[in-house]
């Protein structure tokens, strides 16, 4: 197999819907069709967006480009809450709730990475 390499810059315009969760989205590399255990994308919410509280075994990193908003993590059924802006990320590791929202009057506009969990 070739090595997957490239640049891309990111288009807002190129962003869709996710399946039950608020706000648009676009993997750019996807540990499904690459193999690899990276996952990357670009994500919007609009104002007063809630994208839900929502989990996954991924590592995540959320890196705010534009926009802000709060995240919210709950640990030992505590909630934990942080406002973001732009230069902020969130990171969290496999398998903690949680949920961002859009409390700003712009979009909210960010990069995030996950690690899919080994297999």
């Amino acid at each position: 197999m070739e090595p997957i390499v490239w640049v891309k810059e990111y288009k807002e315009d190129e962003l869709s819907p996710a399946p039950g969760i608020a706000g648009r989205f676009k993997r750019y590399v996807d540990s499904r069709e690459t193999g690899q255990r990276l996952i990357h994308g670009l994500g919007r919410l609009e104002p007063g967006e809630d994208m839900g509280w929502h989990s996954h075994p991924e590592e995540e990193a959320f890196f705010v480009i534009s926009g802000h908003g709060v995240m919210r993590w709950k640990v030992n059924d505590e909630v934990h809450e942080a406002e973001v802006g732009p230069y902020c990320t969130f990171y969290k590791v496999g398998g903690v709730p949680h949920q961002m929202v859009n409390t700003g009057s712009e979009p909210l506009i960010g990069v995030v990475a996950k690690v899919s969990a080994d297999e």
